[in-house]
């Protein structure tokens, strides 16, 4: 009796996932959550500075909490929406978001807060924001992703100047 075999190519992994007529979440992979987040980029000391991280999301389509380190020493704060936060002193603060979904897997994301000791002025055309901050609601917003080259979901709300 003659036994003969086949030799099949390793066509890899994603191929394999792709052809598979399966969710990839059926499958036991937990992909890991978007964290997304707009913070102001200068705001007045004393303050209660809003933190959102709505634009986060996850992969699979389940629930988000968050966990906000503010860089001031003060202790993390957690939500399953915005955050506020209110800074004594004026200095520039590196704030941390944390995106967890329901199994336990994370991504983080940093952006900067200036905290100023004037009374915040508005963004305005004559002042205009610096970096990639936009002027959204009269407040220059920074937005920072854990996704490289993510779009910035405030561009389209950005003050139009005449």
């Amino acid at each position: 009796m003659m036994v003969t075999t086949a030799r099949v190519p390793f066509v890899g992994m994603l191929a394999v996932l792709a052809a598979c007529p399966r969710p990839i979440d059926e499958l036991g992979v937990n992909l890991a959550p978007v964290a997304r987040v707009v913070a102001p980029q200068l705001w007045p000391a004393g303050e209660p500075a809003s933190l959102d991280p709505t634009f986060s999301e996850d992969p699979e389509g389940g629930p988000l909490r968050f966990r906000a380190t503010f860089g001031d020493g003060t202790p993390d704060a957690e939500s399953g929406g915005a955050l506020e936060h209110v800074y004594a002193a004026p200095a520039s603060y590196g704030v941390e978001l944390v995106a967890t979904d329901e199994q336990g897997r994370d991504e983080r994301v940093q952006v900067q807060v200036v905290v100023i000791g004037d009374a915040l002025e508005p963004c305005t055309c004559d002042l205009p924001c610096v970096d990639d901050a936009l002027c959204v609601e009269g407040i220059c917003r920074s937005f920072a992703s854990s996704l490289a080259d993510d779009e910035n979901p405030l561009a389209g709300i950005q003050l139009v100047c005449p």
